[in-house]
């Protein structure tokens, strides 16, 4: 908190404080660097003081900028959210006054005056009184909505939105001034003014304010179509958003959904006169309307919506027999207000009032809900209002026979009310006539609409307790003229004939002739043809739904009126008959047959809109009248409801679903109630979902009913059928329908399906497989058990509420079943277990919590079912049981559960398969969870339990899926585990690491087997793995162990690490073991000493693994591994690898050591010091291996032993003083090996040692090398036997005196005698290095040897390469020319230079072959390659170098010299100066000018230039002049020098 007031403080305002402690504010970067964090922290807005200053800052502040600006308006909203109202009151009005400056300032940016906008509103929200005090603020909101761009008007709304609510809690004075500002804007010109205006009067106003439904209902006229409809919606919210409320409504509540209908209607019209003086009225042909036609309709329908609410009723306007099913409770508060004077508005009673707005606008608009609403006003009081329209008959005629359906129905039946209510007998007679008359005219709207009328007056004339007198003919001539029309083509002429005979009916017995029914009178003129019609309309397929209920309802009117109709059981039998397979016609039909069988107590007999239909059968059974009921219900029971037909079953269900719910307290159905209670039990069972939830039903309203013997039977057959699913045995028929059609597809026959007994047995009987019939039946009967369930959930569902007592024992038996029913892959049924569920059960989680074991055993043993629907139920029942419950009283269970869902997981069903995995999932999150440190006792328990399970049923399943997922469990349960691990890390470790290949995808081994033939390729590959499995999660597992490894757990772990080293397959497991092992020696390097060598002796066994990147991983773990063992084992180490590198000549062995020393050098260097004696000379030897390229050796091994070498020694030469006997043995072991290979490398070892010991090799080292050298030069020729003989050169180079020296040492003749003799082999290659040795040993030990070695080399020197070539184009040896010939180009080269070097400083032997070795030497100079010129060119050098002719002598031998130095280099000198000249070769060049340097020299040293004759000198210095201009500086320089020196 300091330190944001400090921020706050110092950053953005300097403070008026000492002048020491002054602090200059911050630049403008720095706070717009500042301000994001600001806008972040609750605590910065929770330092009012410093923030305030913070905002007006970067407003008004002097560097200033939009950023800025912005960002303190932000802070505001963070202000407004982040502080409390108390906290913020102070600072509020400082805080709205500076939003309101920046909104009235325009020269502002848009942007930014739009968030201005927004903090109002939040800082309005957050403060109310701040709005409340200024309603001129919000007013100019509005003003500004049409002036602003379209951003700020999206702010301007938002922040009206936010404004809104503050006005809730106003009191009378200042509500007017709101209401004021909402009609203002509601009519304003811009549609955003009015939206806003609208959702102002909704947030703002109660539902009852007279002032803001108002508004709304003008806004529903609205010219916009989007606030028209948010209009309707606020205005019909109040029945939307109670619909489930109870439809009597306490009329005491605070709350009113509704104004008084009295106020509203009193407001309206005060509002209406108004506007008909003003411009705001409307005027639609003569009539002038105070609103337009939209708004009008709806306040009208507003107004009965407010009449129907202040009778104490929701109203439902959805649909005309809705409204007319409410007409009851409308009828008797309009008689109030009718009778009551204070209702009475202006002199005028608010009725009619209401009545005269409804004729104003039906005047100018048609519209059926209106008309409907005219039609029910008039309806429940037509004694005291049908007069007013006595003289308005013509008014109504024309809504009569209006274009619109039901424009015509409601006014036919406003017409007949007020017809048969208003005028006498004679005037009905005469408007009979011309109804009658009109019927039978062509159009048809006057035909219908008058249809309609002539059955309405007639049912309100019968009906009447005012008889007027009306002949009896006119009565007749009416009803056959609709009679006439129940054969008509045109369903709207058939649905009023069959409605206006209905209406005639159930008042007088039918004006027509009684006739007979069997007759085949198509005349309809009897009463008997009028039923025969009805009856072939109900059993046609040609006629719609409609017509068919129509006359279903019509034929049970006939019977009503008067129990003497003579075809009255005809009907019942043709209506049960009938068994229609819609269930509309069905319900229909239910009620027929009711009212049928009543009778006169039919409730078809009473004025439906004055008395409800409950009142009246309440009045009307009481009665002790007979009727046709007990007949109905005994054919209901024994017939009908026990039917083979699945349809017939269902029929009589809802028919007795009627029955029992309308007319229950008839004594029949009370005689029958036990009977009734079977037939729906039986029902339950049923196949048909729509039968099995009308028994249920039907069985809830048994319950109501009955007794309590009688409840307690209806509880324990439910609970028998819930439980076992048995049901009452039904008889089979061959047409017995055993399927649902389809199920089993079609028939044998290929017509129709297999459904019935008699099909399935056809179809077993073509199959010859007569057994075929008893599997149907038995997948029948599994259906059938689980329907049997089904309907009894419905009928549970029905019951639970009203039997919690009787139900109380049987809770333990009915909660693990239901919980698992919930969850039955068919979702019918799971939906009806489901409602049983929520019926039984109000608080589910407390009641699993209680019945928690007996659920979990229940489900446990059931996940083996043999029905796979039970075993997928139970899978995704123990899913929802598992989360979101503390599960420490189950923690036993863990292990079965585990154990049996993963045999579950590997089912035969798919489904059960995927329910099994998710299943499986969760219980791996709650595991997880539960082994935890926290937990305690409980943690402790679920680790000991559950991961053994999963190790061994889990983690080696054969089934991938399951070892993948168990592996996943084992990771996260580690992680979550801690302390709790460390018993069972053995295990845990070995089956993770184990698991790093197994888990590892087949397409990388695919890949890894097909690089094979590619090493780098391989090794790449390898790599990537290899980084895979160290960033898996198991391999962070194992890690995660590794800190809880101490003395204890090692004694167990080792033994299995050592098995899995040896026996592990994969690189993951290889690698992940050498990985293990390195982090124990890091994290117990204390504990790890006594197991050290057993693991040393397991890690050896990976280093001949075939795979070079396992071999790798086990060196490095060998590499940290050494700091731990103890010194014997490391002893054994290092003897092993020795053994293993000098005896084996395998290359990826070899590599395998190279590595192992490698990795002990860089991670345990103070062990290779303390064992450098045996690990030191192999290095030594080792590094010397790459000298000779093989096959399969690696580039790197070389870098890698000089390493080794290189960090363990003080150097090379000092590290072979200090191991000088060590590396002899060891080399010297070498030489005597049978692999060529090592004697090769000892040798090169040997030269090593020569080079860098100078000479200091003693007698007894130097004897043992030579003799091993010696001895291996004896044996034949063999593939790098050359490094032999560079050995024995660089020992005789650096050690020549100690050879000259020492008498024990081989003699210098045999050395020579053996390189000689070396030197007559014939392969080129080898002859090339022993030619090159003899002529090193000859010019180190200057010994005269020329005339042997010249018999050596003179016959390869004087054979010509082209001819040598011709000879030899057959051998098979040398396929390619170009390779030998550049071969012997190089024994020319090596044996001139070799010649140079083995010239004696003997006289006798110069004086023999100085005349031919310079022949020999000039003839050749200008005859060969460059390369062999340069030898030719060195060869000169030592011939000079040595040459005894260029010696200071006697003058007796000047003429001697004279002319044997003409002879020799008369012949020598032109070649040379031809070199000079040789401009394409600096080389040569430069070689030729470094032999004339040397020629002078010489010549001047001995004083003897008087030796070069004028012709010699001549060529000399023409030479020389040319070389003065080589392109090469030092040449031209040293070639200027040396003619000086010539002149």
């Amino acid at each position: 908190m300091i330190a944001w007031s400090l921020v706050l403080l110092l950053l953005f305002q300097e403070a008026v404080i000492n002048a020491e402690h002054k602090r200059t504010p911050a630049n403008t970067r720095i706070k717009l660097k500042i301000l994001p964090f600001l806008l972040k922290s609750r605590e910065a807005a929770n330092q009012l003081p410093y923030a305030i200053q913070v905002i007006f800052d970067c407003l008004y502040g002097t560097n200033t900028n939009l950023k800025l600006k912005s960002m303190a308006v932000q802070f505001v909203y963070h202000l407004c959210t982040s502080c409390t109202d108390i906290k913020m009151a102070p600072v509020g009005p400082v805080l709205l006054s500076g939003m309101t400056k920046v909104i009235a300032d325009l020269s502002e940016e848009s942007k930014l005056r739009g968030l201005a906008f927004v903090a109002v509103g939040r800082l309005c929200k957050l403060l109310p009184a701040l709005a409340v005090r200024d309603i001129a603020m919000v007013q100019s909101f509005f003003d500004l909505l049409p002036k602003e761009s379209n951003e700020n008007k999206l702010a301007i709304q938002e922040a009206i939105s936010l404004i809104a609510p503050a006005f809730k809690e106003l009191t009378a004075p200042s509500l007017f001034l709101v209401e004021a500002l909402v009609m203002s804007n509601i009519e304003a010109s811009e549609p955003l003014r009015r939206m806003m205006a609208l959702h102002f009067a909704d947030v703002v106003f109660l539902p009852n304010n007279l002032s803001s439904r108002y508004c709304m209902l003008l806004a529903t006229g609205d010219v916009s179509e989007e606030i028209r409809n948010e209009a309707l919606q606020l205005i019909h919210s109040a029945v939307g958003l109670n619909a489930t409320k109870p439809q009597i409504l306490d009329k005491s509540a605070d709350e009113k959904l509704f104004p008084s209908f009295v106020d509203m209607l009193s407001f309206i019209q005060t509002k209406a006169e108004s506007r008909l003086s003003s411009n705001a009225k409307v005027i639609v042909g003569t009539h002038t309307l105070p609103f337009n036609a939209a708004a009008f309709e709806q306040i009208i329908i507003y107004l009965h919506m407010c009449l129907m609410y202040g009778a104490g009723e929701l109203p439902d306007i959805e649909s005309a027999t809705s409204m007319k099913a409410q007409a009851p409770t409308m009828a008797v508060y309009v008689r109030q207000l009718l009778c009551n004077k204070e209702a009475d508005t202006a002199g005028e009673n608010a009725v009619h009032i209401y009545l005269l707005l409804i004729q104003q606008f039906l005047s100018t608009t048609r519209n059926s809900l209106v008309m409907m609403c005219l039609l029910e006003l008039v309806a429940v009081a037509c004694d005291q209002l049908a007069m007013q329209f006595v003289d308005k008959l013509d008014w109504l005629q024309n809504f009569m026979y209006s274009g619109q359906l039901e424009m015509r129905e409601h006014a036919a039946e406003l017409f007949g009310i007020v017809v048969a209510v208003g005028l006498n007998g004679p005037k009905i007679e005469h408007v009979l006539e011309k109804l009658v008359k009109n019927i039978k005219e062509k159009s048809l709207e006057i035909q219908h609409g008058s249809m309609l009328a002539v059955g309405y007056i007639l049912q309100k004339w019968a009906a009447s307790p005012v008889k007027k007198n009306i002949a009896l003919t006119h009565v007749q001539e009416a009803a056959k003229s609709i009679a006439v029309l129940l054969s008509s083509r045109n369903d709207v002429l058939v649905f009023a004939a069959c409605t206006s005979l209905g209406e005639l009916a159930r008042s007088l017995p039918l004006p027509l002739p009684p006739g007979e029914l069997d007759s085949k009178d198509s005349s309809l003129a009897t009463t008997a043809a009028v039923v025969n019609v009805l009856f072939a309309k109900l059993t046609s397929s040609q006629e719609s739904n409609a017509i068919k209920e129509k006359a279903i309802n019509t034929l049970a009117k006939l019977c009503v009126v008067d129990n003497s109709f003579p075809w009255r059981r005809q009907i019942l039998e043709k209506l049960l008959d009938s068994q229609p397979k819609q269930v509309e016609i069905n319900f229909a039909t239910g009620d027929a047959l009711m009212s049928a069988a009543l009778g006169s107590k039919s409730p078809y007999n009473r004025d439906v809109w004055t008395q409800t239909e409950k009142d009246y059968l309440t009045k009307s059974l009481s009665s002790e009248e007979s009727d046709y009921l007990p007949w109905l219900l005994e054919q209901l029971l024994k017939t009908y409801t026990i039917s083979s037909n699945p349809l017939v079953r269902q029929c009589a269900c809802v028919w007795l679903l009627t029955v029992v719910s309308k007319v229950g307290g008839h004594k029949a159905v009370s005689c029958q109630l036990p009977n009734i209670q079977t037939s729906f039990i039986g029902l339950l069972a049923d196949s048909d979902e729509l039968t099995q939830e009308i028994a249920s039903k039907g069985l809830g309203l048994v319950y109501d009913k009955g007794d309590e013997q009688t409840k307690q039977l209806l509880i324990n057959e439910l609970l028998n059928t819930l439980m076992t699913g048995r049901r009452k045995i039904q008889e089979v028929t061959g047409e017995t329908r055993i399927f649902e059609e389809g199920a089993l597809g079609k028939a044998v026959t290929g017509d129709g399906n297999l459904s019935t007994y008699k099909e399935l047995c056809g179809l077993a009987s073509h199959l010859n497989q007569p057994d075929l019939i008893y599997k149907f039946m038995h997948l029948a009967n599994h259906h059938a058990m689980w329907n049997s369930r089904k309907g009894a959930a419905f009928g549970f569902s029905i019951i639970a509420n009203q039997a919690r007592d009787q139900l109380e024992p049987h809770l333990s038996k009915i909660i693990p079943r239901l919980y698992r029913y919930q969850y039955d892959p068919n979702v019918k049924i799971q939906q009806a277990m489901t409602r049983v569920w929520n019926a039984l059960v109000p608080d589910s989680n407390k009641m699993v919590d209680t019945f928690m074991q007996e659920i979990l055993q229940d489900i446990i043993s059931n996940l083996t079912n043999n029905m796979w629907r039970t075993r997928e139920s139970c899978c995704l029942a123990l899913n929802d049981f598992l989360r979101g419950r503390p599960l420490d009283g189950v923690v036993k269970e863990l292990p079965t559960l585990w154990e049996i869902l993963l045999r579950v997981r590997d089912d035969i069903k798919e489904s059960v398969r995927i329910a099994a995995e998710i299943c499986l999932l969760t219980l791996a999150r709650v595991c997880t969870k539960m082994c935890d440190p926290n937990y305690g006792k409980v943690g402790i328990d679920a680790m000991q339990l559950v991961l053994p399970v999963i190790l061994q049923n889990g983690v080696r399943n054969t089934l991938p899926e399951i070892r993948s997922l168990s592996l996943s469990v084992l990771v996260k349960m580690s992680k979550n585990a801690g302390p709790l691990l460390k018993p069972h890390i053995a295990v845990l470790v070995t089956a993770l690491i184990e698991s790093l290949s197994e888990l590892e995808p087949q397409m990388a081994n695919y890949f890894s087997l097909h690089a094979a033939d590619s090493q780098d390729t391989l090794d790449k590959l390898d790599s990537a793995r290899l980084t895979a499995s160290k960033l898996s999660p198991m391999m962070e597992t194992i890690n995660l162990c590794v800190q809880y490894v101490d003395a204890e757990v090692l004694s167990e772990l080792v033994p299995r690490m050592c098995d899995l080293i040896r026996c592990g397959v994969g690189l993951g497991t290889k690698a992940g073991c050498a990985s293990f092992i390195i982090s124990l020696t890091v994290h117990t390097p204390q504990e790890l000493p006594p197991h050290a060598g057993k693991l040393l002796k397991a890690m050896l066994t990976g280093l001949t693994d075939r795979n070079a990147t396992v071999r790798k991983c086990y060196a490095q773990a060998i590499g940290h591994l050494v700091k731990c063992a103890k010194e014997a084992n490391v002893d054994k180490l290092f003897t092993k690898l020795k053994r293993w590198y000098m005896d084996k000549e395998d290359a990826c062995l070899r590599l395998a050591v190279a590595y192992s020393f490698q990795a002990i050098s860089r991670n345990a260097p103070d062990v290779i010091k303390t064992h450098a004696v045996q690990a030191l000379p192999l290095a030594f030897f080792a590094m010397h291996s790459t000298c000779h390229e093989t096959k399969g050796l690696s580039n790197d091994e070389q870098a890698i032993w000089e390493e080794v070498w290189r960090e363990s020694t003080p150097g090379t030469e000092g590290g072979i003083r200090l191991l000088l006997p060590e590396l002899v043995e060891i080399t010297k072991a070498g030489l005597d090996s049978n692999s060529w290979l090592v004697k090769a490398q000892a040798a090169a070892s040997m030269e090593t040692i020569a080079n860098k010991m100078m000479g200091n090799l003693d007698g007894s080292h130097l004897s043992l090398l030579l003799d091993a050298l010696l001895k291996g030069l004896a044996s034949r020729t063999w593939d790098g036997k050359d490094a032999l003989l560079k050995a024995v050169a660089a020992i005789c180079t650096n050690s020549k005196n100690h050879l000259a020296s020492e008498t024990d040492q081989p003699s210098v003749d045999l050395l020579l005698n053996a390189i000689l003799k070396e030197a007559r082999k014939e392969k080129l290659t080898y002859k090339i290095e022993a030619i090159k040795t003899a002529g090193i040993l000859l010019y180190e030990l200057q010994v005269d040897r020329f005339q042997e070695f010249s018999d050596i080399v003179f016959p390869i020197l004087q054979k010509d390469i082209t001819s040598s070539l011709q000879e030899s184009e057959s051998d098979e040896e040398w396929p390619n020319k170009k390779l030998k010939q550049t071969l012997q180009y190089d024994v020319q080269s090596v044996a001139y230079e070799a010649l140079g070097k083995a010239w004696p400083c003997v006289q006798e032997t110069q004086d023999k072959y100085q005349e031919d070795f310079s022949t020999l030497l000039a003839s050749r100079l200008t005859a060969t390659t460059w390369k062999v010129q340069l030898s030719l060119l060195r060869a000169i050098q030592g011939f000079i170098d040595r040459s005894l002719l260029l010696e200071r002598g006697d003058l007796k031998d000047i003429p001697y010299k004279q002319q044997v130095f003409t002879k020799v280099f008369s012949k020598i000198i032109p070649p040379i100066c031809q070199c000079l000249g040789i401009v394409w070769y600096t080389g040569v060049r430069t070689e030729a000018l470094a032999t004339l340097e040397k020629l002078v020299a010489r010549l001047s040293t001995a004083n003897q230039l008087s030796l070069l004759t004028v012709e010699l000198n001549s060529q000399l210095m023409e030479s020389l002049t040319v070389m003065a201009a080589d392109s090469q500086p030092e040449l031209q320089h040293r070639a200027a020098e040396l003619r000086q020196h010539l002149t």
